[in-house]
């Protein structure tokens, strides 16, 4: 895997950029969430060896299937970093990325019509290996298309050659609208190719596209059909497959009433059955929560539900359908060198950072006051993002001066405050 390398490629804008989103309790971006990645390496090789191959059941074309997998930690305990990783890995071997948070006003596991809307918008496809610009569903199309360009013909005929292998999808108007997207796009018809994006992000069909076959919206009686479509339409546009998260990132999960929790059930049912089945291709399913005992608590009226997600061992055992992360680092000890060891990564990206400014102190001495500090504590929350945070507070401030035990513990303490109101 790749190590600490990737921070020399940065400049100082990024490096900042990404010391803002870590002190923000956020995982860094996709482009150096390698290097900041400790004690998942493993997890890691068997994700790309396993599920992401071209040899492996979701890629190999006899087969193309499909898993669904819980992710479980507690709140602060790194699994939203730890999907992003996956992410990434994915991203290396071709595959087209989703990465829904899951909310309960706006984007619940209740409503696939939202998580749909969520996976247009969040959609990111690999360009020459790396993690590819933003765009969501239009930029799949916008590549796509770029990807057909010959000298010795019209963009237009390749793209028009290539559409006819087109395979159906479930969402009938999905293939249409497709099609339409990526003919106006190769003429540079920005109109047309809104338009058909209007439907393929928004649902709503307009007169033109309703006169071209598409009679029906994209809403809440199909936005699991949309779902699909998309799965088929990346593998179907030269995509190894997709990769689509759902990520619980509060303390709970994004479900309210009774009728919610059991709507929810019933979707992730349906969610290991149609992955099961192979409905998706060449899909991986990723549904992150923050305790089995949430989990539990809210689906307790469906055993058959808890007795598929029980299965543990990854990354030992595979096949299993739930990664546990919480209690890798067993004991005190073992916590002070993981956030040591990752301190020695933030300190290289403050490097890449401020160049030229110099450290006032010692920053191994400082990070090892703040591992024991931090794991030392009763937390409500996960010990991994409380080091994440104190510890960037703690050595830009020693880009200004030097730091005393007393004043480190003082940083990990405000820290400990704002996460623990935060969620």
């Amino acid at each position: 895997m790749p190590t600490t390398d990737i921070l020399d490629d940065l400049d100082s804008v990024r490096a900042r950029s990404a010391i803002d989103a870590l002190a923000r309790g956020e995982p860094p971006p996709l482009e150096i969430v390698d290097a900041l990645s400790i004690g998942i390496e493993r997890d890691l090789d068997v994700f790309a060896e396993e599920y992401f191959a071209a040899d492996s059941p979701i890629v190999d074309t006899r087969t193309k299937s499909s898993t669904f997998k819980i992710v479980e930690a507690y709140y602060g305990g790194g699994k939203t970093h730890y999907l992003r990783a996956v992410q990434r890995v994915a991203m290396r071997h071709n595959f087209a990325t989703a990465f829904v948070n899951l909310t309960k006003e706006e984007c619940p596991l209740t409503r696939f019509d939202q998580v749909y809307a969520s996976v247009c918008q969040t959609l990111r496809v690999p360009e020459d290996g790396q993690v590819g610009q933003d765009g969501g569903f239009a930029r799949l199309i916008r590549h796509w298309v770029e990807r057909r360009k010959r000298p010795s013909e019209d963009l237009a005929e390749s793209v028009n050659r290539a559409l006819a292998t087109l395979p159906d999808l479930p969402l009938v108007g999905m293939k249409i609208a497709v099609k339409r997207a990526a003919l106006s796009c190769a003429v540079e018809d920005e109109a047309a190719f809104d338009e058909a994006m209007q439907y393929l992000t928004t649902g709503r069909v307009s007169p033109t596209l309703r006169k071209a076959g598409i009679s029906q919206a994209i809403d809440r009686s199909n936005g699991s059909l949309g779902l699909r479509s998309i799965a088929g339409l990346t593998r179907a546009l030269d995509y190894a497959g997709l990769v689509l998260v759902l990520d619980e990132g509060d303390r709970s999960l994004s479900l309210g009433s009774t009728k919610d929790r059991q709507a929810a059930s019933n979707n992730l049912v349906q969610l290991f059955n149609e992955t099961a089945r192979s409905d998706w291709p060449s899909s991986v399913l990723l549904y992150s929560i923050p305790s089995w005992q949430s989990f539990e608590g809210a689906f307790q009226g469906n055993n058959a539900l808890i007795q598929r997600a029980r299965s543990t061992g990854f990354p030992d055992f595979p096949p299993a359908t739930r990664i546990v992360l919480d209690n890798r680092e067993e004991g005190e000890k073992a916590r002070v060198a993981f956030c040591t060891a990752l301190a020695a990564r933030l300190d290289k990206l403050v490097v890449r950072a401020y160049p030229g400014r110099q450290c006032q102190g010692d920053p191994d001495r400082a990070a090892a006051d703040a591992a024991q500090y931090v794991c030392e504590k009763e937390l409500d929350a996960g010990y991994k993002r409380l080091f994440v945070e104190s510890y960037l507070q703690v050595r830009t401030a020693l880009l200004r001066s030097k730091l005393s035990p007393a004043a480190i513990h003082t940083v990990v303490d405000r820290a400990a405050g704002q996460i623990s109101q935060s969620g």
